[in-house]
């Protein structure tokens, strides 16, 4: 394990990793470490309203497990690296807090660990027809574990017309939409976790 002002310490250095390596930065950092090997890495940046991102070539030669704590993650932003990685799948430790905007694909596995957050900015309110480009995840297999948290916010566009609507309460009753799909399966419980609008 690795604690401390991570950005100066190591900067982009190669690690090659076979057990598990812990990596918590003491504030917003982008990862420059370049990880190969197939073992766990655990990225953090201090506390769950710290910004981490991963370089375009931080997972380039990792095959292993990517877990993420005590930071704040934007999914969209960094979809790219985790698609392009040969990682197993992601997974969202205790103070993680990753956020989805827009249509995300990854090609991976996630994980919701007890103790994570995962933030959907921008779902369409029922009936709305205004929404441009609703939050929404697809990826491979979702796993919960007890006790996480997954926040859906309204996007500020979505917009009912009261002329043209129909009545709310019907709308709710015959509007579906999806913020996650997962290809394969869900595994776990989603009444062990907490859901927020």
């Amino acid at each position: 394990s690795v604690a401390g002002d991570l950005s100066n310490l190591i900067g982009s250095t190669v690690f090659n990793v076979s057990g598990e390596s812990t990596f918590d930065n003491t504030g917003a950092w982008t990862v420059n470490v370049n990880f190969n090997g197939s073992g766990d890495v655990i990225l953090g940046a201090g506390g769950s309203s710290n910004a981490l991102s991963l370089s375009d070539t931080s997972l380039s030669r990792f095959t292993g497990n990517l877990t993420l704590i005590n930071s704040a993650f934007d999914l969209s932003a960094n979809a790219g690296q985790i698609d392009a990685s040969d990682i197993s799948g992601l997974a969202l430790g205790k103070g993680a807090v990753a956020e989805v905007t827009g249509k995300q694909t990854l090609s991976k596995d996630l994980t919701l660990s007890q103790g994570s957050t995962l933030v959907f900015d921008g779902v369409a309110v029922p009936g709305s027809t205004s929404a441009s480009n609703p939050a929404l995840l697809s990826l491979k297999n979702l796993t919960l574990d007890g006790g996480f948290k997954i926040g859906v916010g309204i996007d500020k566009g979505a917009t009912v017309n009261p002329f043209t609507g129909q009545p709310l309460l019907v709308q709710d009753s015959l509007t579906n939409f999806d913020i996650i799909k997962a290809e394969n399966a869900i595994q776990g419980d989603i009444t062990k976790g907490e859901v927020t609008l």
